[in-house]
Order: structure tokens, then sequence, then C-alpha cells
């Protein structure tokens, strides 16, 4: 059966619900939100924070190369970032990435 992939055309811009300085792009369908996100990184370098969003992924993997199962009605995302930090800026990364999410599923009402 062959793999439907999503083009970087086929997404919706969600850019104004989050912070300053990130992006955000949904797709309905893609094969992964971190392949997704890694052909973004090369073909994109001036993208600094996006998340990929994605309904559906066809081709999902967990930890060790593992299937995952994507199916409708979940979350699935990854984020591109690129920072500039120093290792002391960089602990408090898990907390201020939680409050991105947080902020950003509010604005979607979820």
């Amino acid at each position: 059966m062959p793999q439907r992939t999503a083009t970087f055309e086929s997404y919706e811009d969600w850019s104004a619900l989050t912070p300053n300085g990130v992006k955000a792009r949904f797709y309905q369908e893609c094969d992964s939100t971190n392949r997704l996100a890694a052909k973004v990184a090369l073909s994109e370098p001036d993208e600094k924070a996006l998340w990929i969003v994605a309904k559906e992924q066809t081709s999902g993997r967990g930890r060790r190369g593992r299937v995952w199962t994507s199916k409708s009605g979940n979350l699935y995302c990854s984020l591109l970032w690129k920072p500039s930090l120093t290792l002391s800026e960089v602990a408090s990364l898990p907390f201020l990435v939680a409050l991105s999410v947080r902020d950003m599923l509010i604005e979607l009402g979820v």
C-alpha cells in the first residue's frame, strides 16, 4: 500500500495561536511529525521554533523504532527548535514547554 505524505504546502498555519517567535503548522495527516520536522529543518534553515501538529500519522514510530499507532483522535506533534541557550538556561525547558503546550490547548478550546 503506498504511503501518503503531507507536503509542506498542505498545512494550516496555526502560528496566531502560539507565542511570539514560535510557529505552528497543522496537518490533517502526515507520515510522521518527527520526519516532517526533520524535512523542514533541512529545507527551511531559518525556522527556529516550529510545532508540527497532525490529526493522524500514517507511519509514526516510538522508542527504539517501534511502531506507533497514530489514529485520528489524539494529539501527535513534534517541536523543531534551534535554541541558543546556555546549559543553565536549558534546565527550565521542560517547564516552559509544558506551559506552551497548555497555552496552545487553551487557545484551541481543548
